[in-house]
């Protein structure tokens, strides 16, 4: 199986034919505000974690595509200044989705978390993104092949890199995410084939993958003032 996960950068803009050329297509919870234009129809899953996720109309009673949930359901437990157990509690209860959730796998997402915090770049503590947890559930059902596309975004002084409809929105320095340490986790997966530090049989191809060096990357060159 070949999964595509559309990530909301620019560079998925105008690829639609490739994009449908997935037999898996996922896309990210703001994909139609936000997201590429022209990134074609196939929609397998909308991944999301609260109420910010974007149902179109036209999906709202198509029951063809699946809830990508990119929190565990075990977050619910926690203190809401690390996870808002709302967020659960609305992907659960609300009758917006009306079909088949998919939790995030607690093992797989703590397991990215920890990995990350071992390699940061620019934060002295970072939260994962949507599309890092987005790969950890595609990786988890170990398909021959994932594609990605609109992951572009590396440094906060890239305006437009992140959203590609609105790029005021970035999140510059006040992100709680460390981009560049996700990108070169991204780069190690897409050109020596391991995942969070270990081999994997699945392949990534990374479309619009932004021209650097991100094994040349330190702290001490990268962390934000």
């Amino acid at each position: 199986m070949k999964i595509g996960i559309v990530a909301n950068g620019p560079s998925g803009s105008n690829c639609g034919k490739e994009i449908d050329a997935c037999d898996f297509v996922v896309r990210m919870q703001r994909w139609g505000s936000t997201g590429p234009l022209n990134s074609g129809r196939r929609v397998s899953a909308i991944a999301g974690m609260n109420s910010y996720t974007e149902i179109p109309e036209d999906l709202k009673n198509d029951s063809s595509w699946e809830f990508w949930a990119t929190i565990p359901v075990e977050y619910a437990k926690f203190p809401a200044d690390d996870w808002n157990p709302l967020d659960v509690k609305w992907i659960v209860e609300t009758n917006k989705l009306r079909r088949p959730i998919k939790f995030a796998s607690f093992k797989s997402i703590n397991k990215a978390v920890d990995y990350l915090r071992l390699n940061l770049i620019t934060k002295k503590e970072a939260r994962i993104t949507m599309g890092i947890a987005c790969l950890v559930m595609a990786v988890d059902l170990k398909p021959e092949e994932i594609q990605i596309w609109g992951y572009d975004k590396v440094f906060y002084n890239t305006p437009g890199s992140q959203y590609a409809q609105c790029p005021d929105q970035d999140d510059q320095e006040k992100s709680i995410h460390d981009f560049p340490a996700e990108k070169k986790l991204i780069a190690e997966f897409a050109d020596k084939g391991l995942w969070l530090g270990e081999p994997v049989s699945t392949k990534l191809i990374w479309h619009g993958r932004p021209n650097i060096d991100f094994y040349s990357l330190e702290k001490k060159v990268c962390r934000a003032s």
